[in-house]
């Protein structure tokens, strides 16, 4: 269903709200990393944790890109972003990330968000879409995050409420 600009400028808003409290999920998640740990992963076939987390914000500016841009540009995609070297280093970049993904959404003008961007040969999509699918990803990325965490014998934050390792005290 195609959006009109008013349409697609409460949804952003709406985006932005939701990606705001994503952002700080995504960050607990990434707290509750032990230092010796960010390379942990656990399969051959998947990334590390630091390398996902990083992942998550570099995909997300590439999402937000195209909808400022208006063109999914996939060379930019495909090179790995640099792989963080500490727990710090993978904080200060993912929370510097998150929030200049924030600021550039905010000043998405309703031409992008309305704009008609192709994606590959997936279809072609109106600009808010692509925000959408930054806080999807980060959503799914997030908890394959947790669940690394759980794997490694680390405690999982409560994220949507409650979790094992922080019940709620009624």
């Amino acid at each position: 269903m195609k959006l009109d600009a008013v349409a697609a400028a409460a949804m952003r808003d709406r985006l932005l709200a939701n990606l705001e409290s994503e952002n700080q999920a995504m960050l607990a998640v990434i707290e509750h990393l032990p230092e010796e740990k960010l390379g942990f992963k656990p399969h051959d076939k998947l990334r590390p944790f630091g390398a996902l987390a990083a992942h998550v914000f570099n995909v997300g500016m590439w999402f937000v890109d195209i909808a400022e841009k208006g063109v999914a540009d996939f060379a930019a995609a495909a090179a790995p972003p640099p792989t963080p070297r500490s727990k710090a280093e993978l904080l200060d970049t993912c929370a510097q990330l998150g929030r200049e993904i924030l600021q550039k959404v905010s000043e998405l003008p309703e031409s992008a968000l309305v704009r008609d961007v192709p994606f590959a040969r997936l279809g072609t999509y109106q600009g808010v879409t692509y925000v959408d699918w930054h806080l999807s990803h980060m959503i799914h990325h997030r908890a394959q995050l947790a669940l690394y965490l759980r794997m490694m014998g680390a405690r999982v934050p409560a994220i949507y409420g409650d979790s094992l390792d922080y019940p709620m005290k009624l």
